[in-house]
């Protein structure tokens, strides 16, 4: 009887196993990104701001052709100027400074080591991550000046 039950066990642990090898193939799904390089790392002040807090993320510009004026907001960790990096897209942030209406792609590394949030879309970041986007949204309503910009909306991304 003892057997009979280790072998259950056994079978029950080779089982669970199985299951890994459907979650490597939807690790294979989180593979998918767009490739950016970082030009400037959070923590550094814009240029166009006035006595503010520093970036709230890093800015990255893509190494895609198709994405060419595409600026990326990345919320990471450990990201520094020049770094190429793998991102998900979550959505766009439009805000409006002085007269030009501009729009960031946030996005989040694919990457563990520069992770410091694991979202699969807009949604799960705007649920679980809430204080987050309203920073960003007040950091983007005030970073030049009183005035002098406005955040406007967040747009969805079809991927």
């Amino acid at each position: 009887m003892k057997s009979f039950l280790l072998a259950i066990g056994v079978l029950l642990f080779i089982g669970c196993g199985d299951n890994q090898s459907s979650s490597s193939s939807s690790s294979k799904d989180k593979k998918k990104g767009v490739d950016v390089r970082v030009i400037k790392q959070m923590g550094e002040m814009v240029p166009d701001t006035l006595a503010y807090l520093p970036l709230i993320g890093s800015l990255a510009e893509s190494k895609d052709a198709s994405e060419k004026n595409t600026l990326f907001l990345v919320i990471g960790k450990d990201i520094e100027r020049g770094d190429h990096l793998s991102v998900r897209k979550l959505s766009k942030l439009v805000y409006r400074h002085g007269n030009q209406t501009k729009r960031l792609t946030l996005s989040i590394p694919i990457n563990d080591k520069y992770q410091s949030i694991d979202v699969k879309n807009f949604e799960d970041f705007a649920t679980r991550y809430g204080s987050i986007k309203f920073q960003l949204e007040n950091w983007y309503n005030h970073f030049a000046g009183l005035g002098n910009c406005r955040f406007l909306r967040w747009e969805m991304i079809n991927n």
